[in-house]
């Protein structure tokens, strides 16, 4: 869990504090998980990863026209030729 995750349970720890009592109910656990907490995110998520995917496929992934792609892909992967 990185990154994203992380923001995403801070942002968490921010605001579920606040949501006790409004349709957030705890059930004596101190801490309330409404089930649309974890599926917003993930459709937010789906839903950049479909449109990145879209749009991926429109651009190459190497760079066209570059006089010395073959060089660069077959150089070891620290990237020193000797």
């Amino acid at each position: 869990m990185g990154g994203p995750g992380l923001g995403l349970l801070d942002l968490y720890w921010l605001v579920a504090p606040d949501l006790t009592g409004h349709g957030h109910e705890t059930a004596g656990l101190g801490l309330a998980v409404h089930w649309l907490d974890v599926a917003a995110p993930l459709g937010l998520g789906g839903i950049w990863l479909f449109f990145f995917a879209q749009a991926l496929r429109d651009r190459p992934l190497l760079p066209v026209g570059e006089p010395e792609i073959r060089a660069l892909l077959e150089a070891p992967a620290g990237g020193r030729s000797r």
